[in-house]
């Protein structure tokens, strides 16, 4: 299953956080329990070799929810300019790796 594509907007000097929640169904979260997020960087193209800088990231399992940010001194810290990010996870399993999210995020200059 491809990932979801999601751009992202933020501006320097400003928190970004947001909340990814997790469902096997339209009704039902993900337990999340023994998952672990296994990649989520920000990176200046698909094929850079390393990342610009890695998001923080939280979960609650039972909830099937994973938090995902940077601080205002890390936004600040960033080019104005277009990144691209990706969000992957390792399943409870140890061995299955699977790409949540990916798509671009955009930082716009302070003023």
């Amino acid at each position: 299953m491809p990932a979801t594509r999601f751009d992202f907007i933020v501006d320097q000097g400003a928190t970004f956080s947001r909340d990814l929640v997790l469902k096997s169904n339209p009704t039902t979260v993900m337990n999340l329990t023994g998952v672990t997020v296994s990649s989520a960087r920000l990176k200046t193209s698909y094929d850079a070799p390393t990342a610009t800088i890695n998001l923080s990231t939280s979960i609650t399992p039972l909830t099937g929810v994973i938090r995902i940010g940077l601080t205002a001194a890390q936004t600040a810290g960033l080019a104005a300019q277009k990144y691209v990010y990706d969000i992957k996870i390792l399943l409870a399993d140890g061995v299955t790796v699977v790409e949540l999210l990916t798509g671009v995020f955009q930082v716009r200059p302070g003023v």
